[in-house]
């Protein structure tokens, strides 16, 4: 507490001149106050009821409560511009005057335009009053934790000793903007989706990285890069480049980034490990970053050639059986773990269609004979299946189809001579035993 006679006469002056009622200049320090709460202090809302007096002999400001609130119009920038309405309290016995507040300069809150400077003509004891200041949140404890200060100054007058006090104090108020985690948005890589599922070198594929938002903040300009400076080997992009964008994540929302990709043409199969580098920014402003790895799949496409062996009759004919020779050859250089190869057909009655191969080196070959019957005339396909394991383990097939043309069978017809009747079999046997016998034929 300071004492006017200490260093305040100014403002005793000041009261001196309204106690006489003369009029006399007012002294420049407090028109120059006064001039600063007329111009830029906000006003004070209507007087309410205090808490109950604690302090007496004195005035006693306090702050009473605080509320962060959306700036109307602005909505959409809460956090980071807000209003906050505070009720100053007078929990003295005196009244007090000339009351000037401002929040001092911080880490975490300040004026939108400006300085943050409010004031209040009187605060009589036991009454209230409030104010609302438009702000700007800059930042905030890790724990979302936002505690600025209020400093407070005001006057009092003392008619029997004719002396100005002026008090002044501090005031830690906390302000809330959200469930815990409103600043600190967490972004999680919850599932991703390759079509085709798994490619082979020189595939393309469109990649989609999903991405979870688990927090209570909101994420924005979330920048995903896949790789890192040399991008997602064995795979690159096409048409763009590896750094995908989202606008804003909100709290507990999913989005998704795509990315068109192509398969290195001399990548190996195998279970390929990419880096994942997210930033972002929180409601404030501020920059955040995280790594996460993906792992993508490549798998080689079997380098299979097949096809008939020797010749088919000609013409194939309903009715007929015929050989169906094939021969599967390996002309990749790498081996393959063959099961079994298989001919299948909707036109055609197949026996023998199947065997069991094993693995198949390069440059070397398996066959199969199957026979076949058609039923009738027309078109007919047979398919040929190869089933393998591939490199993950897991049952693949290769096919290959041949299509062949079936005939209608021929009968010739049963030729008879001059007209006369054909004899019967048993005549025919008669006349050969009697012409054996020497007795004609």
């Amino acid at each position: 507490m300071e004492n006017p006679q200490n260093g305040d006469n100014d403002m005793n002056s000041f009261h001196s001149t309204i106690r006489s009622g003369t009029r006399r200049r007012i002294l420049p320090k407090v028109a120059g106050l006064l001039l600063v709460l007329a111009c830029t202090i906000a006003a004070a809302g209507k007087p309410g009821a205090a808490p109950d007096i604690t302090i007496y002999g004195r005035p006693m400001l306090v702050v009473t409560s605080t509320a962060v609130a959306p700036q109307p119009g602005l909505e959409a920038s809460f956090p980071r511009v807000f209003d906050l309405k505070l009720t100053v309290s007078n929990i003295g016995s005196i009244v007090a005057s000339h009351v000037v507040g401002t929040v001092p300069a911080n880490d975490y809150v300040g004026a939108e335009t400006g300085s943050a400077v409010f004031g209040f003509t009187y605060i009589y004891a036991g009454k209230s009053a409030e104010t609302t200041l438009h702000l700007m949140l800059d930042r905030a404890d890790l724990s979302g934790r936002v505690q600025p200060v209020i400093h407070l100054e005001y006057y009092t007058y003392d008619e029997e000793e004719d002396v100005t006090l002026k008090y002044t104090g501090d005031e830690p108020v906390r302000l809330f903007f959200g469930e815990q985690g409103w600043n600190r948005p967490a972004l999680l890589i919850d599932s991703l989706t390759s079509e085709p599922e798994i490619p082979a070198p020189g595939d393309s594929c469109t990649l989609r990285v999903n991405l979870s938002n688990i927090s209570a903040g909101d994420a924005d300009q979330v920048l995903i890069r896949l790789g890192g400076t040399d991008g997602p080997k064995p795979f690159a992009t096409v048409g763009a480049g590896n750094v995908g964008h989202i606008d804003r994540i909100p709290a507990h929302q999913t989005a998704e980034a795509a990315f068109s990709l192509v398969v290195d043409g001399d990548a190996s199969a195998g279970l390929y490990p990419i880096q994942v580098a997210l930033s972002y920014r929180n409601v404030l402003g501020e920059d955040l970053t995280d790594n996460q790895v993906i792992y993508l799949k490549v798998r080689t496409r079997p380098a299979l050639q097949a096809g008939l062996t020797g010749e088919l009759p000609t013409p194939l004919v309903a009715g007929e059986s015929f050989d169906l020779p094939v021969e599967v050859i390996n002309i990749g250089r790498q081996s393959l773990n063959v099961g079994t190869i298989e001919l299948t057909s909707d036109d055609l009655i197949l026996t023998n269609g199947s065997i069991y191969s094993g693995p198949l080196d390069g440059s070397t070959s398996t066959s199969l004979v199957a026979t076949a019957v058609a039923g009738e005339a027309g078109p007919a396909r047979v398919v040929l299946t190869v089933h393998y394991l591939d490199e993950f383990n897991q049952p693949q097939t290769w096919t290959q189809a041949f299509d062949f043309t079936i005939e209608e069978s021929f009968i010739p017809p049963v030729v008879t001579g001059g007209g006369e009747d054909s004899p019967s079999i048993f005549e025919s046997i008669w006349k050969a035993i009697l012409a054996f016998l020497g007795f004609g034929g």
